[in-house]
């Protein structure tokens, strides 16, 4: 079953996910850590680690995200395993905003401080 969630994060992260039910977790194909700091288009290939591939599951091919820091814009629809934000810098905040939607079909993972 699918349903559309808005996650209620500290307030410099306010995202909207449509969170998949699946049967059993496994490991996402490819895991892409973003690199592009600033304000980024997330379809922007050359800003991941997988360049010149952004995180979207095509196919049979997964993708586990991982956000550090800095400034997100999702610029289309999205579908990925699992998404994790690590906020370990209280001065830089990290966004994810934008018109696309972000579909986890296992979910968000977020630490860091308030």
């Amino acid at each position: 079953m699918n349903s559309l969630r808005a996650l209620l994060l500290p307030p410099y992260l306010a995202i909207v996910v449509q969170v998949t039910s699946v049967a059993k977790s496994s490991a996402a194909d490819f895991s892409a850590i973003w690199i592009g700091g600033g304000n980024n288009n997330w379809s922007d290939g050359t800003l991941w680690s997988t360049s010149p591939n952004y995180p979207n599951n095509i196919g049979d091919s997964t993708y586990d995200a991982t956000i550090n820091i800095g400034k997100v814009t999702l610029d289309r629809d999205i579908t990925i395993q699992r998404l994790f934000i690590n906020r370990g810098d209280p001065v830089f905040n990290t966004t994810l905003s934008g018109a696309g939607t972000l579909t986890l079909n296992e979910g968000l993972f977020y630490a860091g401080g308030l």
